[in-house]
């Protein structure tokens, strides 16, 4: 049992010592906004003793023939039993049971400075500062030359003003230990918190000057952390060098480093910081707190190779969070390193099964590395609650799409609509799927739903209006593209389609020309906005005009059956016929629907036998892909 007491007494003295920090550490300059510890819910112990731990209790008695004696042995066995289950509950995080047990601990050792201790940062981590100091006080009495006890009560006197106490305490320390090297520090921190900034530098200044003061590099640092608290414009120079000062008193004194990095970065001397960064890595090795600085600006700078660098330093010291493995991973995913990637995010799912951002960048990284199967899986295993579930459904879709299954497509569509009916993505994607498998009336059915849904969305209205101009109802299909660009007077893929509509009926053409020339400002270099400006001239019979767009057209869009076709229309009229033979050849390569590949060669051989065929298919209507790309 002994040896379980020393070990709880050595856990113990490491979260005492983190709860000293934590309450002295408030009071440091440029540090007091970290822990407001005075604003915690706290309760007068004299006033309202809820089981409170007993100061003194006597033992139970065994009786003997000589009179009662205490069992000692007994004694002990029990305090070190319930000490010792105090802090496994300490350690889980159940404050309160750690707090009974302590308490009956104190009942069986009611004079441990350790265990009053103990107790006292239970009571700090549920916010009772008032216990607290009550069984700090009791340690200190029990065991005066106690520093950490001392410690802890001048922490908590500070953290609720009680300056004067504190530091008491902090000199009652220096009188056990004259080195000590916390105590000075502390009552430096004190005189900043008061706002007796020329006091406080100069107490921080005798301690740098003090030749027996072990550890100068932490009074400069906090001489700097002063200045700059007080006008970081003003006293820049001061708070720089005072930083530098430290870092030649002790090179390895992070804090120190870390801050003169930040200094830097608010200087704007971006450089600076990540070369003094850099270098304390390469002389002192790895550091998780300069890793994650780095790895920041790193990712600010799109420097991703050193980002990732960085991250691979903080993993060697936090191997388990998974927030790390999920930034190294995006960035294998930036680098396009999708199978490192790959690993790194199944690794991610066997700690957060239910993760459905993993699934989802999962799904994405398989769709690179063309294992469309587990893609397909994971973008599957997106609920329907997540923010990703959009993303996740039209890129399985689209996958299906791709291998040439646009019946298998249109089902995972169609059943994600079942589920979230209020994504109008998926209405659109879905229209396009069906013109695909050319079940036009079922798309404007849809689609016609989709309008009640969402009147003002554009997309959805121009797939309706495409669908009207398959089954050929012109007059709902100008309809609908009205109302588009009424919304949005700027959607290109609405002008251009109104002005080739217009152009193929022949009518409006003067308004086609302006439609088509808007689009064309938006997007200069788009060869469906080009062939349709092109046919717009066609039609009005300025031919040379048009073979101009249209050949402009056909150099920026080659491999569209429909532009080379229109090019070579526009070569027959002006008797170009090689030209036009040739282009309408290449046309008929590149077709691959077999009643478009007919009306081409029917012109073809028209023009063997000198009569030119003028029928044409429409080409400026681009088919929308409405796919997203997977977000990084």
């Amino acid at each position: 049992m002994r040896k379980t007491r020393e070990i709880g007494q050595f856990l113990g003295s490491r979260i005492i010592k983190a709860s000293v920090l934590l309450l002295a550490t408030g009071q440091l300059v440029a540090c007091s906004s970290m822990s407001k510890i005075e604003n915690a819910l706290f309760k007068n112990s004299t006033l309202h003793h809820l089981n409170p731990a007993p100061a003194n209790m006597a033992p139970p008695e065994f009786a003997k023939e000589d009179g009662p004696e205490v069992d000692n042995t007994y004694m002990q066995s029990q305090a070190d039993y319930h000490f010792t289950i105090a802090e496994a509950y300490s350690l889980e995080g159940q404050s309160e049971k750690a707090i009974s047990e302590f308490k009956l601990a104190l009942v069986y050792d009611p004079n441990s400075a350790m265990v009053r201790m103990r107790l006292a940062a239970e009571y700090i981590r549920q916010g009772l500062l008032s216990e607290s100091i009550e069984q700090t006080e009791m340690a200190v009495e029990n065991e005066p030359d106690n520093i950490d006890a001392r410690l802890l009560l001048g922490g908590l006197y500070s953290s609720l003003k009680m300056f004067d106490l504190a530091v008491a305490q902090y000199q009652e320390i220096l009188k056990v230990d004259e080195k000590n090297t916390e105590a000075p520090i502390f009552i430096g921190a004190i005189l900043a918190e008061k706002k007796d900034y020329d006091q406080a530098i100069t107490y921080f200044e005798r301690l740098t000057q003090d030749k027996s003061y072990a550890e100068p590099e932490k009074a400069w640092y906090y001489m700097g952390r002063i200045y700059l608290e007080r006008d970081e414009e003003k006293f820049a120079d001061k708070a720089k060098q005072a930083l530098l000062n430290s870092i030649r008193a002790k090179q390895t004194y992070l804090d120190s480093v870390m801050a003169l990095a930040m200094f830097y970065e608010k200087q704007d001397k971006e450089k600076e910081s990540v070369k003094l960064l850099e270098s304390y890595q390469e002389k002192f090795g790895p550091s998780r707190e300069v890793g994650k600085h780095l790895s920041r600006i790193y990712l600010e700078k799109e420097d991703y190779a050193n980002a990732l660098r960085q991250l691979q330093v903080v993993e060697e010291f936090d191997g388990d969070n998974l927030n790390v493995k999920l930034q190294m991973a995006l960035i294998m995913i930036e680098l396009k390193k999708y199978e490192e990637a790959a690993v790194r995010l199944e690794d991610i799912l066997v700690e957060a099964p239910e993760s459905d951002r993993i699934r989802y960048y999962l799904g994405a990284v398989y769709e690179q590395l063309k294992d469309y199967k587990e893609a397909v899986v994971h973008f599957e295993r997106v609920p329907s609650s997540s923010t990703y579930f959009a993303e996740s459904v039209i890129l399985s879709a689209n996958i299906h799409r791709e291998m040439g299954d646009q019946g298998r497509a249109a089902a995972v569509v169609e059943k994600a609509i079942g589920f979230r009916d209020d994504i109008p993505q998926f209405y659109a994607f879905y229209a396009a799927l069906l013109d695909e498998l050319k079940e036009y009336r079922k798309a404007i059915s849809l689609l016609n739903k989709a309008v009640t849904k969402f009147p003002s969305h554009t997309q959805i209205l121009f797939f309706l209006g495409s669908m009207h101009d398959r089954v050929g109802e012109t007059d709902k299909t100008i309809e609908n593209l009205k109302k588009v660009i009424a919304i949005d007077e700027n959607h290109v893929q609405a002008l251009n389609y109104l002005a080739f509509t217009y152009a193929e009926k022949n009518i409006n053409l003067a308004d086609a020309e302006a439609l088509a020339r808007k689009a064309l400002s938006a997007k200069p270099n788009d060869g469906y906005i080009l062939d349709t400006l092109g046919w717009v001239f066609f039609k009005k019979g300025d031919l040379n005009t048009a073979v101009k767009y249209l050949e402009a057209a056909y150099q920026n869009t080659s491999d569209e059956s429909v532009i080379v076709e229109h090019l070579a229309d526009a070569y027959s009229r002006l008797q170009l016929l090689d030209k036009a033979v040739s282009l309408y050849k290449e046309a008929l390569r590149i077709e691959k629907d077999e009643q478009k590949a007919s009306g081409i060669m029917q012109k073809l051989s028209a023009i063997q036998s000198q009569d030119v065929e003028r029928e044409r298919l429409p080409a400026s209507s681009e088919k929308p892909k409405g796919i997203p790309a997977p977000r990084q």
